[in-house]
């Protein structure tokens, strides 16, 4: 799992990377595709604070950043404001950490418990986990595209 975790965070540092390359990081990350859609940074800070949560849930002391795991949670309406790419980064690193840190003190004999407070139970948490990086980092990287065309920037990132 830890492995995969890894393979998948890669992905998401390279579109960071990628992000930064532009010269305009800050503007992409509070850009939205539309009205009523999620910035491309809201994408990321989300996945920043729900592996904020579920290492919580897995046994983790406290929340990286109870803020940021408030602002960014799933069912709240995407927030204006947005982190400056450091903030960021800096968010995806601590909170994922965290989560490693849970995942490897976690006892695997409890899999098939409900996690209290959900109707999932512990096996299906490790699922979504591994499932929401790739998830949202296809979003952030299809927004950040729609972005780049938007900008004039597509011919520059060959």
């Amino acid at each position: 799992m830890l492995s995969q975790m890894e393979f998948n965070r890669a992905a998401t540092d390279h579109l960071l990377d990628e992000l930064e390359k532009t010269g305009k990081a800050d503007e992409a990350l509070a850009w939205r595709a539309g009205t009523n859609r999620a910035p491309l940074g809201w994408q990321l800070m989300h996945l920043a604070a729900s592996e904020d949560r579920q290492a919580t849930r897995l046994g983790a002391q406290s929340l990286i950043s109870e803020k940021y795991a408030e602002d960014f949670k799933s069912g709240k309406p995407a927030v204006s404001f947005i982190p400056k790419l450091p903030y960021v980064r800096q968010y995806l690193k601590d909170s994922r950490a965290s989560l490693q840190k849970a995942i490897r003190d976690f006892d695997m004999s409890k899999m098939d418990q409900k996690v209290p407070e959900t109707d999932n139970t512990f096996r299906k948490l490790f699922q979504i986990i591994l499932w929401h990086e790739p998830h949202h980092q296809g979003q952030a990287h299809a927004t950040f595209n729609l972005f780049k065309a938007a900008n004039g920037l597509m011919d520059e990132q060959k």
